[in-house]
């Protein structure tokens, strides 16, 4: 982002100079870094529960449910969450 910053007297020029004074802006370069925050999880915690008498066999890929992450800049989903 860039801005520019003019500075004047508060009080008015002597008659001496003020026909030499003109405003003239100072270029300012201001840098935002995006600062990444984590990930959150709403509600904090969650509990799921594996089905009675499920073999160990049919748990090898068993999906128990899901828990989406949310991205705390958007406070909407978050991806690619690892």
């Amino acid at each position: 982002m860039k801005l520019s910053i003019a500075v004047k007297n508060k009080a008015e020029f002597h008659q001496s100079v003020i026909s030499r004074y003109r405003v003239q802006s100072t270029p300012v370069t201001i840098q935002v870094i995006n600062v990444r925050e984590g990930i959150a999880f709403r509600p904090a915690s969650k509990t799921f529960t594996v089905q009675k008498g499920i073999s160990s066999k049919k748990l090898v890929d068993y999906i128990l449910g899901t828990y989406q992450a949310i991205d705390e800049d958007t406070n909407k989903a978050a991806s690619n969450v690892k």
